[in-house]
């Protein structure tokens, strides 16, 4: 899954990480068990020794049945409607704004160019107390080029979204995934 991605240095290794996931240009392949997705992402974070508190958020829940959306979050998703298009920004933006540096935060979608404008602004705009992490698919199942050098220089990095990749792993979901306290074992905003 990984691409130019540097390893957390030690003040992101363990602050919080977010990941927002965009379901309609990302999707998962079919078949795929979706309570498996949290700790797949979990363990390729761990991976690049992101090892803090994590929450996983995802896009457009329009047609998505409940017993995925259950199954999502049994695998430590937060289930969260998001805007499509340049609205996701603002969603990105508002969890960007109210949580507290350092921060780190991955963003898996295919509609890089026209989502990221001004979240990588903000992130570049706001120093060194910000990782950013774009994932998304190989070109050749998106229309989007692939993003600027700007993520791999001042940023964590790019990684591909290898959605084959995701079903690597068929073992029992991981008792250790770090999971964000809603409160509910299924929630919607």
């Amino acid at each position: 899954m990984t691409k130019n991605v540097k390893k957390a240095t030690p003040e992101f290794a363990t602050s919080q990480t977010i990941v927002w996931w965009d379901m309609d240009s990302c999707p998962l392949p079919n078949g795929y068990d979706p309570s498996r997705v949290g700790p797949r992402i979990d363990t390729e974070l761990k991976n690049l020794g992101y090892n803090s508190r994590l929450t996983i958020g995802i896009g457009n829940l329009e047609g998505v049945p409940l017993d995925f959306l259950k199954a999502l979050s049994s695998g430590g998703v937060v289930i969260k409607q998001l805007s499509l298009g340049s609205h996701m920004n603002e969603d990105v933006l508002d969890a960007f704004y109210s949580n507290v540096p350092p921060l780190s935060m991955m963003i898996i979608t295919a509609a890089h160019a026209e989502v990221l404008g001004d979240v990588v602004c903000e992130f570049y705009n706001r120093g060194s107390c910000y990782n950013l992490l774009l994932a998304y698919p190989a070109v050749t199942e998106h229309a989007d080029p692939e993003p600027s050098s700007l993520l791999v220089d001042n940023f964590g990095g790019q990684l591909v979204w290898d959605r084959l990749g995701l079903l690597k792993d068929q073992g029992s979901p991981n008792d250790d995934t770090r999971r964000q306290e809603t409160g509910c074992e299924l929630h919607y905003c």
